[in-house]
């Protein structure tokens, strides 16, 4: 005969908890606390802004412990009591509603405010925040079913305060939330030590790409100064030259919300967000329909820049664009830059040479690689047989080390998994060590 919450699983259609212990119940977010929702002070009235009141956006919520303000805005006493965000105590749980961030979770550890696309879970004395906070976590899935309005929608505070926890006594949740602490600090380590792995190996690939486009392959090749002070000896028969006279830097397309269309409906534009680790991605798609002039359509061989952002160490970004990518355009915070030597000029992007020249775009404000800019970057060129040599050695040499950095990116991705499924093996109670003293 099957347990009276089996039967209350059954009767609610929540598939995904499966089976669960009789120790546990079945209960509704609105039931576990106080849910409080944000608001944004009017950003024009300057006495309701840098005060000493932490104010969170929904950017800040990353799926981790948000432990500071350091880089967040701060509202005045009046922000909030004359807008509708309001205060959050420390140790809520949250989770983003709207954008990239949506159904994103995070546990605030410190007391604050927060704008209206974070809604925060002020926890009853009944059960304990950390839990809830990893049952967050658990259940993201069952957050996104709700999200409606495109890549750009959300969820709303009726949508989170009806989703389902499975909730045991508050000992066994603390014994749970105890034993995640410590298995996810484990998994944090292994994940940060791989990462530094990937950055060293990341230094090598710079180093022997930076190697090869300013000293050639020779070691015994006659040299003469370049003329730069930084770049130092070129091998004789090399010149610099700045990039405007190598090809034709173009910034993207301008566009409005209301030409977004569904997919189908217009041409894919391709951003920022569709650079990952030196290939154009779709996984983040925007299309719009509008005239698009002929300069502004991709085409194979372009290299694909991002040229705007917040962080200086995403400017530069890029990847070349494959016969697949052809006739999409690109946006305002994009860059492309259109030559003949893409396939060495790309080598050139990837290289510690373009990133030592990454000041002349940093600002104290906004990260930004201006077409006027990437003009005067300057570029060693070998002859053409000896830059097609020169590719050659730098593919070869570098294969093994994108096959290591794939590979560790692959356990990272695993581990991360692994991740996902303890954290929801243990809020339902699949942990059976977790759920007695013994």
């Amino acid at each position: 005969m099957k347990n009276a919450n089996e039967l209350k699983i059954k009767h609610l259609g929540i598939k995904w908890f499966g089976d669960i212990p009789k120790c546990f119940t079945i209960r509704k977010i609105k039931f576990l606390g106080r849910l409080i929702a944000g608001g944004t002070p009017k950003t024009e009235n300057l006495e309701y802004w840098g005060g000493d009141i932490p104010w969170i956006p929904s950017g800040m919520v990353q799926n981790c412990l948000i432990a500071n303000n350091e880089d967040g805005k701060y509202i005045t006493r009046k922000g909030l009591e004359e807008s509708a965000t309001k205060e959050i105590p420390e140790n809520s749980p949250l989770i983003a509603l709207t954008g990239a961030t949506c159904a994103n979770v995070g546990l605030l550890k410190f007391k604050a405010t927060a704008n209206q696309s974070v809604i925060a879970l002020a926890v009853d004395k009944h059960n304990d925040y950390k839990y809830l906070y990893y049952s967050f976590l658990a259940n993201r899935e069952q957050f996104l079913i709700y999200k409606a309005g495109g890549a750009q929608g959300g969820i709303t505070l009726d949508n989170v305060k009806n989703i389902y926890l499975a909730i045991p006594d508050i000992s066994i949740q603390k014994r749970i939330a105890d034993y995640l602490d410590i298995k996810t600090e484990q998994i944090k380590t292994f994940i940060e030590n791989k990462k530094k792995l990937i950055e060293l190996l990341e230094e090598q690939r710079k180093s022997i790409i930076y190697n090869a486009i300013t000293k050639g392959l020779d070691k015994d090749v006659k040299t003469k100064p370049s003329g730069v002070e930084w770049l130092g000896n070129i091998p004789e028969n090399w010149k610099v030259k700045k990039m405007k006279f190598l090809g034709d830097a173009i910034i993207g397309l301008t566009y409005n919300p209301e030409d977004v269309v569904g997919e189908g409906a217009g041409t894919l534009v391709l951003r920022s967000s569709n650079l990952k680790n030196n290939v154009i991605t779709k996984d983040d798609n925007v299309y719009v329909k509008k005239e698009i002039p002929e300069n502004l359509l991709t085409r194979e061989g372009d290299i694909l820049i991002c040229s705007r952002n917040g962080s200086i160490d995403l400017v530069g970004k890029n990847a070349i664009i494959t016969k697949d990518d052809e006739n999409l355009t690109f946006g305002a915070f994009t860059t492309i830059f259109r030559t003949a030597d893409y396939k060495y000029i790309h080598k050139y992007f990837n290289s510690h040479l373009f990133k030592s020249q990454a000041g002349l775009f940093s600002s104290s404000t906004i990260n930004q690689l201006t077409t006027g800019i990437l003009n005067e970057l300057l570029v060693p060129m070998p002859p053409e047989a000896e830059r097609e040599k020169i590719i050659e050695y730098i593919d070869k040499s570098t294969e093994k080390i994108n096959q290591a950095i794939q590979t560790i990116k692959q356990e990272i991705k695993l581990i991360e998994e692994y991740k996902k499924s303890l954290i929801y093996s243990a809020v339902t109670g699949k942990i059976k060590a977790l759920l007695t003293d013994e």
